[in-house]
Parts: C-alpha cells; structure tokens; sequence
C-alpha cells in the first residue's frame, strides 16, 4: 500500500532527526535566505565589498526599527571607509535592486524632495539645471564637477558661503552601474587633489557643505522585506572582543538591535544575522576628511580590503550584553 510505505518512510524521517538531535530552533538560526548559512553569507558580504559591484546598504530610520530607508549606498573597497548611519540593512550581495536613480555623492534626497518633489529632482533653485539627470556618460563626471562649479550657497547656516557645490549641485545616474564607474573616477581623482585645494574646498563650514561627503546615495525603486539578509553595526576602531572595556555609548548599536521585534529579538529564530562593520574612517553624516584623513585613505585604496571590515556577531554575545541603559524610547534617535 503506497500511503502506508509513505507512512513507515515519514515515521523512519523523524526518528533519524530525533536521532541527530535536530531542533528546528537551530536551523531558523543558522540558515540564512537563499540556503547560505552565516559563514556562507559573511564571505558573500565581504566579496562584494571588494568586487566592483560593491555592497549595498542602507542605513535605519531609527536604531529601534530597523527597516530600510528609500535610499542607501554602496560601499566598495577602494571608496573612502565612511557610512551614514551606525545601523542599518545589508542587501543580498547576490541581487542588484532596481533604483530610480544614483548620486556619486550623498544627494540630499529628502532636500530634493521637500523642494522639487522628488528624490532625484533638484535640491537648491540655483542648480535646477545641472541637478538632476546627468545627460553625459559617467567617464565625464570628474570634468563637470571636479573642484565644480564653485556657488555662493545657503544651506544650513545663517548666511550664503563661498562652497564646492558638489553636493548640492550634482546629478543622479539612472544606473548603479554608471554612478559606480563615475565615483571610482571620481575618487581616483580627488587622492590626488593638492592639500591646497583641499584644505579651501574639501570640507564644510558655516553650516554649509562644500566638497564630496564619503558615502554614496542611491534612492530605491522598490525592494523585497526578504533581499535584505543581514543587519550590519558599524564604527570606527577594530573589532570589539571584550564587551566589558565598552561603554554604555557603544553598546547602543548593538543593545538596540536586540530591542527590536517589541524586546522579543533575542527570542526570535527568525531574526536577521547581524554583522559588525569595524575599522571605518568615519560614521555619521557628516562624513568628510581633513587633508590628513584624505592622504591616508589615498596611501591604503589600492591595497584594501574586506577581511578586516566585517564579522559575525553572534546573537549569544548579543542577547548577553548589559542594555539596561536601553529600550525602546532611548533607542528612538542616533544620538
């Protein structure tokens, strides 16, 4: 009888698991979508850190809800080591999203929004022009906004300052593709700016941003809940080892993780892997070097690499931290 023999085969299943001691449990935890398991996926991370490709991320609203924002970025090995926001999702480095456009810098997508009504429209009047969609091949970006266009601009202090606009001014490409093959033009070229240059044009004041920020912006056409495959926790400085040398401002990354899924992440066995980004030159939105920052990066770009950004932090070292000075209404905010 076939449904008696499939019966005896489900009978015989069962006691093998039972025998192996296999506890779904551990399989939710350890598995992670597309059938990689974390060593799997932590090698995938740190390969399309390297590759041309780049990983993509993209920073929280808030470090208690970790959801993706409509734009990310992409980071890639031989681009300056610098990310918005210490918490955030890291998309399937197997999957390319689809975008509705890429900046070579941060374009201050919510900016444009709030005054042209996109995120890929124009940020400031002055730039409509030259602002939105980049109507020349990315090899040409460097030549049309290298130490250009040089603008009185108004952003943020109480008056108009003498900037490098690159930020407010620049355009989007429609591809991740072209925006990645004009930044790493762009990057090539700025290592070698003259400290000169740099130390008039490269770095903001009085409120006002001059020069490019560290970070990349690419705004979302729309993504799956299941591409993104790992929570990433992100600083300056090397790995952490001994949580006990930590103080309760470090701990806040990762404590807030944990209070995600309403104080029941811990418990979860579904919960994303989380991944710890070390050794950044700089975190927080204001992610520009000093001449000095700018000359180590150039020293190292050819010779980095993802081996020393990225580890597994295991969700028992995480559920084991002291968090006390953490919930759910400290958590709500970066500071």
């Amino acid at each position: 009888d076939v449904s008696l023999s499939f019966l005896w085969l489900l009978i015989a299943i069962l006691a093998v698991r039972g025998e192996r001691g296999c506890d779904e449990t551990q399989l939710l935890q350890h598995r992670m979508p597309g059938g990689k398991d974390e060593s799997q996926l932590l090698a995938a991370v740190a390969e399309a850190y390297e590759s041309k490709r780049g990983l993509i991320i993209s920073g929280t609203g808030t470090p208690q809800d970790i959801q993706p924002d409509h734009s990310g970025s992409v980071l890639r090995s031989d681009f300056p080591p610098m990310i918005a926001t210490y918490i955030g999702l890291i998309f399937d480095p197997s999957k390319h999203p689809e975008v509705l456009c890429s900046f070579v810098v941060d374009g201050g997508t919510d900016h444009r929004k709030s005054n042209s009504g996109s995120l890929c429209g124009w940020a400031f009047p002055q730039f409509k022009k030259m602002s939105t969609r980049c109507d020349f091949p990315p090899e040409e970006y460097v030549q049309r906004y290298g130490l250009k266009p040089m603008a009185d601009v108004k952003q943020y202090g109480a008056e108009a300052v003498r900037v490098w606009a690159i930020t407010q001014a620049s355009c989007s490409f429609t591809t991740i593709d072209d925006m990645l093959l004009a930044e790493g033009l762009f990057w090539n070229w700025v290592r070698g700016i003259s400290k000169e240059d740099w130390d008039k044009w490269g770095q903001g004041r009085l409120g006002t941003w001059s020069g490019p920020t560290g970070f990349n912006e690419i705004v979302f056409k729309g993504t799956n809940e299941a591409d993104w495959v790992a929570i990433y926790w992100a600083h300056t400085g090397d790995f952490i080892r001994d949580w006990s040398q930590t103080d309760k401002a470090m701990r806040k990354g990762p404590c807030c993780i944990t209070v995600n899924q309403k104080g029941r992440w811990c418990d979860s066995p579904s919960s994303r892997t989380v991944i710890e980004i070390a050794n950044l030159d700089y975190v927080g939105w204001g992610a520009q070097y000093d001449y000095t920052g700018l000359s180590a990066y150039a020293a190292r770009a050819a010779n980095s690499g993802g081996s020393n950004m990225f580890r597994i932090l295991p969700k028992a070292e995480l559920c084991a931290l002291d968090c006390t000075s953490w919930d759910a209404a400290t958590c709500d905010g970066w500071s």
